[in-house]
């Protein structure tokens, strides 16, 4: 087992290297018309920076992605929120640490918004209704629920659950005609 921090350490280079042996494939192998065995080793020993044509076709020859090969992450960043968002949302469903939750929920917003991703912002800013709600802190609980029913995003929109709780948080606050 790798190091966490290895992937980050390697090159491009010595990424494909590692995961071309681990494969069990030669250079040969890996190569194909456009990229020959010859620049495969170069690339590999740090002396050219693979073209984006040839990153493409290593990934995939390699079973990986084009980001894999340049950053060492297993998936995007942005895959790796949306993974959290769900994880999140199933701990929430099997009545999970809703503190934490709640946490996690609200830094999912930030990093959501910070990178442009509206549809990922408003899943988690239900999340962070949905926990607020069952912490019955209910003023709160309606300002986010609403925050993202108001989006018209239709994932928010499609959910019979995000309607259910904000009219129990309505009805405890006493405007049951809400």
């Amino acid at each position: 087992m790798r190091h966490p921090d290895a992937a980050a350490e390697e090159s491009i280079g010595q990424r494909i290297r590692r995961l071309r042996l681990e494969r069990g494939l030669s250079q040969r192998e890996l190569a194909e018309p456009g990229i020959s065995y010859a620049y495969l080793s170069r690339i590999e020993a740090g002396q050219r920076a693979p073209s984006l044509k040839a990153l493409r076709i290593v990934a995939r020859k390699l079973g990986v992605t084009p980001e894999h090969l340049e950053t060492g992450a297993p998936v995007s960043l942005a895959v790796a929120r949306e993974l959290r968002l769900t994880d999140a949302e199933l701990k929430l469903r099997v009545n999970g640490d809703l503190p934490a939750l709640e946490a996690t929920f609200r830094q999912l917003v930030d990093e959501a918004r910070a990178e442009g991703e509206t549809w990922l912002e408003l899943r988690a800013r239900v999340g962070v209704g949905l926990a607020l709600a069952c912490r019955r802190e209910v003023r709160e609980a309606i300002f986010h629920l609403e925050l993202a029913l108001s989006s018209g995003c239709r994932a928010a929109l499609a959910r019979p659950d995000v309607y259910e709780t904000l009219a129990r948080c309505h009805a405890s606050n006493g405007s049951s005609d809400r």
